[in-house]
């Protein structure tokens, strides 16, 4: 995830790989993706059911966009349901990791209350299909641009 291979993660995911094996030391392929500010390979994960809140102990994937100061991982990984409000081995929530003056902290100022109905009931639907499974929103027999939402197309 160090180098960006969406096709990669495409290819492994498609054949069942565990892609929220914790790798020691190392944390997530999300957390690498994350840490690596390789945006596409994070959406990737995500798409193919990683667990957005995994990382590498008690440091989620939000936390690294956050010291990275990526406002644009920040979005998708809140957007994917990331915990705004979890805390790291150093007591600190991902908002307290930049400066609230910064375009990551008042992102973070935006994103700070509860989800949106939209929000909660995407990611309620995506849980419903499972870990593995979202593909198959696709064969739902809804308008097309319910199922890209449903897929952060």
């Amino acid at each position: 995830m160090t180098s960006g291979h969406v096709q990669c993660v495409e290819f492994l995911a498609s054949h069942g790989v565990n892609i929220d094996h914790n790798i020691k030391h190392l944390g997530t392929p999300l957390y690498v993706a994350c840490e690596n500010q390789q945006v596409n390979c994070a959406k990737k994960l995500l798409e193919s059911g990683a667990n957005v809140n995994s990382g590498k102990g008690l440091d989620s994937p939000l936390h690294v966009a956050a010291r990275n100061c990526s406002a644009e991982l920040v979005t998708l990984l809140i957007d994917f349901g990331a915990d705004i409000w979890v805390k790291n081995v150093e007591n600190k929530r991902p908002m307290e990791l930049v400066p609230a003056s910064s375009p990551v902290g008042r992102l973070f100022l935006q994103k700070e209350g509860p989800l949106s109905l939209m929000q909660l009931c995407r990611l309620c639907i995506r849980r419903c299909f499972g870990h593995k499974q979202h593909q198959k929103i696709t064969g739902l027999l809804l308008p097309d641009e319910l199922k890209h939402f449903l897929l952060h197309v």
